[in-house]
């Protein structure tokens, strides 16, 4: 992703930031980012991540709600990276409301990064994937097998599972998110 001097980046539901680690290199030569969320512990990983790499001015936080207008005018916002946020709102028409105001703060021709869970989410299979991934890359798994992945599978995963078999979150068909 490509974000020049003075550009902005919008991290819909950013969560404790991570994106910024991996827009550092950009957000350094001038690119601009700013991270929302609904939870203020999420923000404040933000912020100390963006000191963590020296990035305290071209990193903006801000508490809000997707279901609220965003901050930033029209067509402003060269990308905006929505990491697994829409998904948690089960309501079709909110979603689609969220994503008008997605379209309404891109500049044209700018970027939607959208990632959401399959209708299809199986939270034991993308455990089975991760590990068989690491394993036939050589890279350490036993760790990862025994006690961080059943971690994550038990207090994460299928937590969202749950909520997506429930109803109360969405999981989205492949083409669903064309339309």
């Amino acid at each position: 992703m490509e974000l020049k001097e003075g550009e902005w980046a919008l991290d819909a539901g950013c969560g404790s930031g991570l994106l910024v680690s991996f827009l550092a290199d950009r957000l350094q030569q001038g690119g601009r980012y700013l991270g929302m969320d609904i939870l203020l512990a999420g923000l404040d990983s933000l912020k100390s991540r963006a000191n963590h790499l020296s990035l305290k001015n071209p990193v903006s936080r801000v508490q809000g709600d997707l279901l609220k207008s965003l901050p930033m005018d029209d067509a402003t916002v060269s990308c905006v990276a929505a990491h697994f946020s829409t998904y948690t709102l089960p309501e079709k028409n909110d979603r689609s409301q969220v994503y008008q105001e997605f379209w309404r703060v891109l500049k044209p021709g700018g970027l939607l990064v959208n990632s959401n869970p399959t209708d299809s989410y199986d939270a034991e299979q993308i455990i089975h994937s991760s590990l068989k991934q690491l394993r036939n890359k050589g890279k350490p798994w036993i760790v990862k097998k025994y006690l961080l992945y059943p971690i994550t599978l038990h207090l994460g995963l299928k937590h969202i599972e749950g909520q997506l078999n429930s109803g109360r979150w969405h999981g989205y068909r492949p083409d669903e998110l064309c339309d």
